[in-house]
């Protein structure tokens, strides 16, 4: 049996395979230290590789084949979720544990497309055949047979002399219908020899060849929808519509299969009608829940689905509002402070000015921009201010300014300031009023419920 299991590894390393698990399942006619030592006589470690051997023997713990499987796969199952990609090799002589591992392998999901199945048996044609096309594990997934050809007459006992392997494979789908093929053979002398147009792990879903295809789908617009509509002969037929089943038709068009729709009453149905194999196809829109993923393998997502919100678009606010909009808050504080501050700076310092008779006279500050004259030497607080908020909005300067040099700077960075301040308020506000400013509107389900009206 040891050579058995080194057959297997030189399949499955030819071509080798990159870091990937080997999970070995044996019915306990091989020890798994013999196993092992095999694999690592027989195999180029090039790279890391981890191999894992599960050996169930029913005799010495008491048990039956089927209890014994249904502890066994789920372990392997976990080794093959925790690998990088795995490769499966079932050597059993037993038909009864052969039956059982196809079934227990499908109820635990041990196996995936990508996963490579390799099972090691010496069972006559006849039996082979039978075999392979009761049982979806060894007709539909990527599994390849190496059955032990040798005399009829040979005993169990003496597979250590068989040298020749023929491998075998299933063919769902083909020009001929479904069918078992030989593909190559293996001696010890000169290893495999290929004798087949098909290859070792052949795609068994990239040429339908023309056959009909189950599929089953719920209506669902706009996904799914059917319509019986009758014909000018006065038959009625289906009519299928809907953005699944154009995807199917062009999934179809390119495999080369008929589209069969089986019919369903209940979403329920579909799903269960493909766990049975009945359906092969059930284009349903089905989410990755951590429901469905203790049901479900999912391999790849095609689709990626997002929930949204539609609201009705904000009514614009008043149109006076534009006139603040082209400054932020923040200008708008700043520039009014900036001009309260000056005031009371203004109010609360007085100065000796020297007036045009050269004489030393006590005026306040507001002079600086302001000139008195006659019998009002001094300019209230009112009039400065009423001065510089003119100069901010484009005014004309005081009618009379200042004598001194301190006066004229200020008017003139004041003038600055409002020059800058002015241009940019109205390149602005012409833009706010060219293209208005909607309200916020919410982004995000508590902001919603924030703006719900009760």
């Amino acid at each position: 049996m040891i050579q058995q299991t080194g057959v297997a590894i030189a399949l499955l390393r030819n071509p080798p395979s990159a870091s990937c698990t080997t999970i070995t399942i044996t019915d306990g006619t091989t020890t798994s230290s013999e196993i092992v030592k095999d694999h690592l006589g027989k195999s180029a470690w090039n790279q890391w590789q981890v191999m894992t051997t599960f050996e169930l023997d029913t005799k010495k713990r008491n048990i039956s084949i089927n209890d014994g499987l249904s502890k066994l796969i789920p372990l392997a199952r976990q080794v093959r979720l925790l690998s990088w990609c795995s490769m499966v090799v079932v050597v059993s002589l037993d038909p009864d544990f052969l039956v059982a591992f196809a079934e227990w392998s499908l109820k635990g999901r041990l196996l995936v497309w990508t996963t490579k199945l390799v099972v090691v048996t010496r069972l006559t044609i006849p039996q082979l055949q039978a075999l392979l096309s009761a049982h979806w594990t060894f007709s539909m997934m990527n599994t390849v047979f190496l059955n032990i050809e040798g005399e009829s007459k040979q005993p169990r006992r003496c597979v250590m002399y068989v040298y020749r392997y023929g491998m075998y494979t299933y063919l769902p789908y083909s020009i001929n219908g479904a069918q078992m093929v030989k593909i190559a053979f293996w001696t010890t002398a000169h290893g495999f020899k290929h004798i087949s147009s098909v290859s070792y792990f052949n795609d068994k879903f990239e040429n339908f060849y023309g056959a009909k295809v189950s599929v089953t789908s719920g209506t669902y617009m706009p996904y799914w929808d059917e319509e019986e509509v009758l014909a000018a002969d006065g038959s009625k037929t289906i009519v299928y519509r809907g953005s699944d089943y154009r995807m199917v038709d062009a999934i179809a068009s390119v495999l080369n299969f008929t589209v069969r729709v089986l019919p369903t009453s209940s979403w329920s149905e579909v799903t269960k009608l493909v766990e049975e194999h009945t359906s092969l196809i059930s284009p349903i829109l089905h989410g990755f829940l951590p429901e469905r993923v203790k049901k479900f393998d999912f391999t790849y997502i095609y689709e990626n689905a997002y929930l949204s919100f539609g609201m009705a678009k904000p009514d614009l606010e008043p149109r006076w509002k534009s006139v603040y909009y082209p400054l932020s808050t923040g200008v708008w504080t700043a520039m009014i402070g900036h001009v309260n501050n000056c005031i009371l700076f203004i109010n609360l310092q007085q100065y000796n000015v020297i007036d045009k008779h050269h004489k030393p006279t006590k005026h306040c500050i507001p002079q600086l921009i302001r000139a008195g004259h006659g019998e009002h030497p001094n300019v209230g607080v009112g009039t400065v201010f009423q001065d510089m908020v003119g100069m901010l909005l484009g005014q004309n300067l005081p009618r009379r300014v200042s004598y001194t040099s301190s006066s004229r700077v200020l008017v003139a960075a004041w003038l600055v300031f409002a020059l800058i301040l002015g241009l940019a308020y109205r390149g602005n506000l012409t833009a706010s009023l060219t293209l208005p400013k909607y309200p916020p509107r919410p982004e995000t389900l508590m902001e919603i419920v924030d703006h719900v009206n009760m």
